[in-house]
C-alpha cells in the first residue's frame, strides 16, 4: 500500500525556521514532532501551565514531503526533480531549479546532486533539506 512520506524532524524544523507553516495536531488529522523529535508525540509538558509560552516545548508541523515539495515550488519558485540514474539498480539523484536568486549564482540552474542510492522518499528528504536551505530570507 502506498503511503505518503512525513518530512524528518530535521527537515521539518527547518522549514519551520525558513517560514512554512501548517495546523499541527492530530485532532486535525495533521501529524507534528513533539519538542523531543517524535512523531505525533506526547505533548503533556507543553500543556503544563509553566510550558504554554515557552517555544522550547512547541509542537512542530510534520508535512507530507510533497506538500513541502509544493510549497517550495509554489511559495518560494524552488523547484526540485528527481530523476531516476539506474533502473537496474534503483539510483537516483535530483536538480534544483529556480527564477530567483537565492543564492548567489544567477543561473536559474542550481543544484545537481550526486547520485544517491536508496528510495525515491530517501531522495526526496534530501532535496528537500537542500532546497529549504537556499532560501536566504
Amino acid at each position: 500500500m502506498l503511503e505518503e512520506q512525513v518530512v524528518s524532524f530535521k527537515v521539518a524544523k527547518l522549514a519551520l525556521e525558513k517560514g512554512f507553516r501548517d495546523t499541527t495536531g492530530k485532532w486535525r488529522g495533521k501529524s507534528y514532532y513533539n519538542y523531543k523529535g517524535e512523531l505525533n508525540g506526547d505533548v503533556i509538558d507543553q500543556l503544563r501551565p509553566a510550558n504554554r509560552n515557552n517555544p522550547k516545548f512547541d509542537s512542530v508541523a510534520a508535512p507530507h514531503q510533497s506538500l513541502l515539495q509544493t510549497w517550495l515550488r509554489e511559495i518560494r519558485d524552488i523547484h526540485i526533480q528527481i530523476l531516476i540514474y539506474s533502473w537496474s539498480e534503483r539510483t537516483y539523484y535530483y536538480k534544483i531549479h529556480s527564477k530567483r536568486a537565492y543564492v548567489s549564482n544567477s543561473s536559474k540552474f542550481i543544484l545537481d546532486s550526486d547520485v544517491v542510492i536508496g528510495k525515491y522518499v530517501d531522495v526526496l528528504e534530501k532535496a528537500l533539506h537542500h532546497g529549504l536551505n537556499l532560501i536566504k530570507e
